[in-house]
């Protein structure tokens, strides 16, 4: 079952990709879900706090735009969004081991 709902929210977001979205803008999205989901992991197995991935990825987030020539909200954005679907991603594998 977590398999199909990572899936869909997988077809979901390159779906997006479709509506013409700037290619920078999934790179931001990815790099940071994926960011997320492993560090998560690694604070699963190594019993560090959890919190640890939310504030390392924002804290890249704006510190990677505070450093770019412009701040751009948008990137902070794709990034907000991968954030979110990194963490729904580590909640459904979750409460499926339970």
């Amino acid at each position: 079952m977590k398999q199909i709902i990572i899936l869909l929210l997988l077809c979901y977001v390159f779906s997006l990709a479709a509506d013409n979205i700037e290619p920078d803008k999934l790179v931001h999205f990815s790099a940071i879900a994926s960011m997320y989901i492993l560090t998560d992991c690694v604070c699963e197995w190594t019993g560090l706090p959890r919190y640890i991935p939310i504030v390392l990825c924002v804290g890249v987030s704006f510190g990677k735009e505070l450093n770019d020539p412009f701040f751009n909200w948008k990137d902070i954005e794709w990034d907000g969004l991968g954030l979110v679907f990194g963490f729904s991603v580590r909640l459904i594998d979750l409460k499926s081991r339970r």
